[in-house]
């Protein structure tokens, strides 16, 4: 979908651009997300971002692909 972090700090169909302060959701509850990385809004902010470029390095995790029905036939990373 996107190719970059930067990218994804504008990309409309994702929460990320929301919780970076480029853009607003009514439904999204963004202050609750960003206090789980610190409760000050300058220190959440950056360290969700590198929490999100940390875990682009990890790749794509088939566990985590497609829907619940696709993710139940995993456990621990073992596919059934």
């Amino acid at each position: 979908m996107v190719k970059s972090i930067g990218e994804l700090d504008r990309y409309p169909w994702s929460g990320h651009m929301v919780l970076m302060g480029k853009g607003k959701n009514d439904w999204q509850e963004r202050e609750y997300v960003l206090h789980q990385f610190h409760e000050r809004e300058g220190k959440a902010i950056p360290a969700y971002r590198n929490f999100m470029e940390e875990g682009k390095k990890q790749g794509r995790r088939p566990e985590l692909v497609g829907g619940g029905l696709i993710r139940s036939l995993y456990e621990g990373g073992r596919r059934f």
